[in-house]
C-alpha cells in the first residue's frame, strides 16, 4: 500500500510537470491574410519611398506580421540596406513600435517574419503601419510584394494607389479544443486510479477479445498524435482501417506467440508507439519523417543527443495521457489463453 502511494506521488509529479511544460503549446501560433493573393505585383522600392498601409489588429492581438520581398535572379541585396517599419495608432498617431529590418532580416523569395507584440487588449484596433526605405542601393531593385486591392489601400509618397501590401496578421489563439480534451484525459485517469470499478475489471478478464479489439484503437490514435505531419489526427478511411489491421495482426502474433493476453498488449503498444515517439522527435529536430534507414545513424544521434534541446507539446502531452489510461484500462486484461497448439496454429495462420 505505501509503495503504491509512492507511485501515485511520483505520477502526479511527473504528469504536473509535464503540463506546466506544455501549456505554452496550447497557443497556437494563427495566421490571417489581410488581402486576396490573386495577382502578385512587385513594387519596387527606392530609397527613401514611404508606404503606409492600414491594419487592424484581430481579437486576439497580433505578436507578428509577415511582408514578402524579393530581388532579380542573381543578385544580392548590399549589407547596409535599412527598411524602418512604424506601426502607428490611427487614432492617436502614436508611435506604438519601431523595427529596423537590415539585409540578414529580409528572408528573399520568402516570407519575412516581423515580431511585434500587441496584445488581446488592443483588439479590433486601427493602426498605420509605416514601411521607410532608410537605405538601399537603386541597383539592388528590391521589390516589396503587393496585390490589387479595393479597400485598406496603401499609400506611397503621400499618394493613394489601387494596391496594398501582401502581409499576414499573426495573433496567438488558444486551443480550447486540445485543452478540453486535456482536462477530459486527466479525469478517465483518476477514475481508473482510484475508483476500483470491479465489474469492469471482471469484464476486461473474462473476454480476452474485447481489450484485443479496442488495443489497437488506443495505439493508432497515441502514434497520430505523436505525428505533427497529420496536423488533424485524421486519416482517410482506407488508411485507418489497413493501419488498424496491421496493428492487430502484429498484436494476435504476439499473443499467439506468448500466449499471454496482456503481455501481447503492452508490447505491441510499446512497439508501435516507440516508432511513433522516433517519428515525433525527428519531425521535431529535422522536419522530415523517421524513415528505416534512420535506424543506421542511431549511434551518431546518441552522441548528440545532448546538444538537442526538446519542447513538449500540447500533442505530447495527449500522447501521454493516453499510454497512461492504456496501461490503467488493461491492467486487468485477461493473461494466459489458448493451448500451445492452439497457439501456433494461430501463429501460422496470422
Amino acid at each position: 500500500m505505501r509503495l503504491q502511494k509512492y507511485f501515485l506521488a511520483l505520477f502526479i509529479v511527473a504528469i504536473t510537470l509535464t503540463t506546466w511544460q506544455a501549456w505554452p503549446s496550447f497557443y497556437e501560433n494563427t495566421e490571417l491574410l489581410t488581402c486576396i493573393e490573386s495577382d502578385y505585383l512587385p513594387y519596387r522600392l527606392h530609397q527613401g519611398d514611404s508606404l503606409v498601409q492600414e491594419i487592424r489588429s484581430v481579437r486576439d492581438g497580433m505578436n507578428q506580421i509577415t511582408l514578402s520581398f524579393d530581388l532579380p535572379e542573381n543578385q544580392k541585396l548590399p549589407e547596409d540596406t535599412l527598411i524602418r517599419l512604424d506601426i502607428y495608432s490611427d487614432d492617436s498617431n502614436k508611435l506604438e513600435q519601431e523595427l529596423l529590418l537590415t539585409e540578414a532580416d529580409l528572408k528573399l523569395f520568402a516570407r519575412t517574419v516581423i515580431p511585434i507584440s500587441l496584445g488581446y487588449q488592443t483588439a479590433g484596433q486601427k493602426y498605420k503601419l509605416t514601411i521607410s526605405v532608410d537605405k538601399l542601393d537603386e541597383r539592388s531593385r528590391l521589390a516589396i510584394h503587393t496585390s490589387p486591392a479595393t479597400n485598406a489601400v496603401m499609400t506611397i509618397n503621400g499618394q493613394s494607389t489601387g494596391l496594398a501590401t501582401i502581409l499576414s496578421i499573426n495573433y496567438l489563439k488558444f486551443n480550447w479544443l486540445l485543452f478540453s480534451l486535456a482536462i477530459g484525459l486527466f479525469g478517465i485517469i483518476f477514475i481508473l486510479i482510484f475508483l476500483p470499478l470491479p465489474r469492469f475489471s471482471l469484464f476486461l478478464n473474462r473476454y480476452a477479445s474485447f481489450s484485443l479489439i479496442t488495443a489497437p484503437f488506443l495505439t493508432l490514435g497515441t502514434v497520430e498524435l505523436l505525428n505533427t505531419l497529420n496536423t488533424n489526427v485524421i486519416l482517410e478511411t482506407a488508411v485507418l482501417w489497413v493501419s488498424l489491421l496491421i496493428i492487430l495482426l502484429f498484436e494476435l502474433l504476439l499473443v499467439s506467440l506468448l500466449g499471454r493476453v496482456r503481455l501481447a498488449i503492452y508490447l505491441n503498444y510499446m512497439l508501435f508507439v516507440s516508432l511513433g515517439l522516433a517519428n515525433h522527435l525527428k519531425l521535431f529536430f529535422r522536419g522530415d519523417p523517421f524513415v528505416a534507414g534512420d535506424l543506421n545513424s542511431i549511434t551518431e544521434t546518441a552522441h548528440t543527443i545532448n546538444q538537442l534541446s526538446y519542447i513538449i507539446s500540447n500533442r505530447f502531452l495527449l500522447s501521454l495521457q493516453i499510454t497512461i489510461i492504456f496501461f490503467l484500462l488493461y491492467h486487468k486484461a485477461q493473461q494466459s489463453i489458448g493451448t500451445r497448439r492452439s497457439r501456433w496454429t494461430a501463429s501460422a495462420i496470422i
